[in-house]
């Protein structure tokens, strides 16, 4: 591939231009991805990032950091280079131009310059000034683009990148809207798209978490930014602490394994089908009856109050997949806000349903955004649950669904969505539902690529056994980014998993942390949920350019059943006795 043809392949209005020098290189804010030219495009600097990210990706040169060859080694002379870069573009993000003296325009001359167009991009990474040159601009960049943390001591602890990067934000609603509306784009408010201009068809820049500490890989190459295929669309949110009250030493989840009982008749045979079947496979639905929220509320609420009593504050809420409908959740989440406000937990759960696309089975992840109540995001499930023989069997569903037929379930599959929340203490939460922790593409380069620390993935499943496949692939993520992974499935289908001689099990969930083995959890009985607290720890990442970087991993202190110590109670009552307990104080003790 020539290297004209590469640029083209993010910038495709991009002409081959007779340009040297880049003498009139400035900070570009507002670039629709229609550019015309390379100054014009390297005006921004993630589209210099994507270009030569891409460029080491596709040649698999980036291997020559730690195999060098005979025209390219990286010393610390190369390496001081990059640093001095890094400072050029700092000074570039704020003065919105180069200094007069700038090294970044003779390595971007020593890329770009004219006679290279027409090459092939294998022969000019055999070139020594080519290839020194693309390492020294991409470490740069990456180096000047720290993953961003919202929150700040002083605010002279922002970054020049972050500044650059939220005037961007701001022209690009400008100009995508033609005036300035304060009211026009709520719904992006908080979340990074693409970090680049290119148009999404192409490809993503992203920030990301943690950087893997085995293989060598293209994820390993640098610490604050990578690229993602656009197969999968990542949505990387931002949750808010105005207050900054959160301790940020620990975090503590809620585990609720809804609902506490699975009927067969939630499984049914599909009436409408999304293709033709015939007498080797059919679809199925789950559809369980609707519960009376009264009931689901004061259980939530039991939950909540016993919680804070042993752990002094709640981050994040999770229930399992299909855990909700789509009404009984906004229902769920709105009385949960009315109780916290602005210091509300997080809430993520697998809800079901139907709209014109057919079945839902989506990962909903409630978070505090900018404004009064929960922002939502909703990521589809990216593939389909095979129910086979065995599992038919398993769960005791043979009067349900014929156990010689292949049931596949009927859900919509379409745009493959990623969501990440970050929170203000560093946390990256990545959901994920059942079959998309299996199933290695397209979803799992794209969570390794961002390395989140904290991967929850919701499943309708049986005992969460370290044996069986939640176990296997869980330690894959903890080894590779090296995420802590929380793996949860309902109560009702653990119990109900008996299909095979197995005895009822109350192991709900799993816990996977790096540098561990995966640890089974179970609910005691009469447990209606599991508190897990989690610690909040750094340690040092390295990348394939010799840098090193503090990340946050989170690793697990205990867990404990919650008992529904007020069965007796309802749901009213309740209510009262949290709202006093959050005004006396209760709330992060």
């Amino acid at each position: 591939m020539e290297l004209i043809q590469h640029i083209k392949n993010f910038f495709p209005s991009t002409q081959r231009s007779k340009i040297t020098g880049f003498e009139t290189l400035k900070l570009n804010y507002s670039s629709d991805g229609s550019l015309k030219n390379l100054t014009e495009t390297f005006g921004w600097p993630p589209n210099l990032f994507i270009i030569l990210y891409t460029l080491l990706d596709y040649t698999d040169k980036y291997r020559l950091l730690v195999a060098p060859q005979s025209h390219f080694k990286w010393d610390d002379k190369l390496k001081l280079e990059a640093e001095n870069a890094a400072t050029e573009w700092n000074y570039f993000l704020e003065k919105e131009k180069l200094p007069n003296k700038s090294n970044i325009k003779i390595h971007l001359n020593n890329i770009f310059k004219s006679i290279n167009m027409k090459k092939c991009i294998y022969d000019l990474l055999n070139q020594t000034e080519f290839c020194q040159s693309t390492f020294i601009l991409v470490l740069s960049i990456d180096n000047v683009f720290r993953a961003k943390n919202i929150r700040r001591n002083e605010l002279s602890d922002i970054t020049p990148a972050e500044v650059a990067s939220n005037m961007r934000a701001f022209m690009h609603m400008i100009n995508s809207e033609g005036s300035l509306n304060l009211d026009l784009d709520l719904d992006n408010q908080g979340k990074d798209i693409n970090l680049a201009d290119n148009n999404t068809k192409y490809g993503f820049i992203a920030y990301k978490g943690l950087v893997p500490q085995s293989g060598l890989t293209i994820n390993n190459l640098c610490q604050n930014l990578t690229y993602l295929k656009p197969n999968v669309a990542p949505e990387i949110i931002y949750s808010f602490d105005a207050d900054n009250k959160f301790d940020s030493s620990s975090y503590n989840v809620l585990f609720i394994p809804w609902p506490l009982k699975v009927e067969d008749e939630s499984f049914k045979i599909s009436s409408i089908r999304p293709i033709e079947t015939n007498r080797f496979f059919d679809f199925f639905d789950y559809e369980p009856n609707e519960p009376i929220f009264n009931e689901v509320m004061r259980m939530v609420r039991s939950a909540i109050i016993s919680t804070i009593k042993r752990l002094g504050s709640i981050d994040l809420i999770v229930f399992p997949e299909c855990a909700f409908s789509t009404k009984t959740f906004n229902k769920l989440k709105e009385k949960i806000y009315e109780h916290f406000g602005e210091d509300a937990p997080s809430i993520l759960s697998g809800v079901y349903g139907k709209d014109e696309d057919g079945g839902i089975n989506t990962a909903s992840l409630a978070f505090t955004g900018i404004g009064d109540g929960y922002d939502t995001i909703n990521q589809k499930k990216h593939h389909r649950w095979y129910l086979d023989r065995d599992q038919i069997r398993a769960y005791n569903l043979a009067a349900r669904l014929d156990p010689g037929k292949k049931w596949w379930e009927n859900i919509d599959i379409s745009r493959r969505k990623l969501a990440v929340l970050t929170t203000p203490d560093g946390i990256k939460l990545c959901p994920l539902v059942c079959e998309d922790l299996a199933r290695q593409e397209p979803v799992a380069q794209a969570v390794r690529a961002i390395g989140p620390n904290f991967v929850v993935s919701l499943l309708l499943d049986g005992p969460q056994l370290k044996a069986r496949w939640p176990g296997k692939y869980a330690t894959v993520l903890s080894d590779d980014p090296g995420s802590s992974v929380l793996t949860v499935t309902p109560l009702g289908m653990t119990l109900k998993s008996t299909g095979l001689g197995d005895p009822p099990s109350r192991v709900v969930a799993l816990w996977s942390e790096q540098g561990k083995s995966a640890e089974e959890i179970s609910i005691g009985e009469d447990g209606i949920g599991i508190a897990l607290e989690l610690k909040v720890e750094k340690t040092t990442n390295w990348s394939l350019f010799g840098t090193k970087q503090e990340k946050i991993i989170l690793k697990k202190m205990f867990h404990s059943t919650i008992i529904d110590q007020y069965k007796d109670s309802n749901s009213n009552n309740l209510r009262t006795v949290l709202e006093k307990l959050l005004k006396d104080g209760g709330y992060n003790i």
